[in-house]
């Protein structure tokens, strides 16, 4: 049940990300905050890096699934591709 709420907040942030087109941290970064700010250790401002840190591992797995992968064994000799 502790993870419900980061769950969500990333979520929140795919969703509108992809849909309005800005990125992810603009609301990853403001909602951990947010989060951590009612947790029991709190937040302190030396967790900052933490949260831009996390932002950015999340960005690295978008990155990853947009790039051109390459193509199965079938499809290449089907002459299929991913771009069309």
């Amino acid at each position: 049940m502790e993870l419900f709420i980061p769950v969500v907040i990333g979520l929140v942030a795919g969703i509108l990300g992809g849909l309005l087109g800005i990125g992810g941290s603009l609301i990853i970064i403001p909602g951990m905050v947010i989060y951590m700010s009612h947790t029991a250790a709190g937040y302190h401002g030396i967790d900052q890096h933490l949260l831009q840190a996390a932002a950015m591992i999340v960005n690295v797995f978008v990155a990853a699934l947009v790039g051109d992968p390459p193509l199965p064994g079938w499809a290449r000799s089907c002459g299929r591709s991913w771009s069309g």
